[in-house]
């Protein structure tokens, strides 16, 4: 597989390259204006996915450490 038929497919599927420098990446944010964020709109994606992928972590995490994984993604998208 050549380098550039490799870059397409991970292109293809989302995963492009982001500057590694903060300035570079968030150089056209508006920073005068701050994100809304409010509970009704940040709720956990609806795909089959997620549904499949939460379904199978709390049928095979025990109880606690799927209420802790929980938690943390809670307060990763609320923090």
């Amino acid at each position: 597989m050549s380098a550039d038929t490799k870059n397409n497919g991970l292109a293809a599927n989302g995963w492009t390259a982001v500057p590694r420098s903060f300035k570079k990446s968030l150089a056209d944010v508006d920073k005068s204006k701050q994100a809304e964020l409010t509970v009704d709109k940040a709720g956990a994606p609806s795909t089959d996915l997620a549904r499949k992928t939460h379904e199978f972590a709390k049928e095979k995490l025990p109880e606690k450490t799927f209420n802790h994984s929980m938690r943390v993604w809670y307060y990763v998208v609320f923090a």
